[in-house]
């Protein structure tokens, strides 16, 4: 996957929408195995945190490489100031340096949008091509994606 991941999402996501996200990302997991993409905690060691508030993840450090970590959260809590916002919506994003647990992390935007549909919009510096994987795993497992296009406008 690319370099960074940015998206505009409201504060907080309704409950049962959020757990659907939650379960259709549950069931992209095994490609991501399969494709040999190790998730790990935040922090790059121990496991991923998948849960009802939302998810945390980057690469393994000590095998594929870590950067920044993704994270998703059902409701945003801001403990030090507001990130910025634009039409209404919340900028967060995700460095994730070109390494394999970018595509987690793009697999997880696509069904963002797919559920959220206008309340975010998804864009990065990567090209067009890195989205390919996990459109492609969306589509097949979940019947949906190979439409998603990142949007070309972003704000860093």
């Amino acid at each position: 996957m690319g370099y960074t991941l940015y998206w505009y999402r409201e504060k907080t996501v309704d409950q049962a929408v959020f757990q659907r996200m939650l379960d259709d990302f549950k069931k992209i997991l095994p490609e991501i195995d399969r494709s040999e993409v190790v998730l790990a905690g935040p922090d790059g060691e121990g496991l991923p945190m998948i849960n009802e508030y939302g998810v945390s993840f980057n690469g393994k450090c000590e095998s594929q490489g870590c950067c920044e970590s993704f994270n998703f959260v059902q409701d945003l809590i801001f403990v030090y100031h507001q990130p910025r916002k634009r039409n209404g919506k919340y900028f967060q994003y995700a460095k994730t340096g070109g390494l394999p647990y970018g595509l987690a992390a793009a697999a997880f935007l696509i069904i963002a949008k797919q559920y959220l549909r206008d309340q975010i919009t998804v864009s990065s510096d990567a090209p067009l091509p890195d989205w390919d994987k996990p459109r492609r795993w969306c589509q097949r497992i979940l019947g949906f994606g190979s439409e998603f296009l990142p949007e070309s406008d972003f704000e860093e």
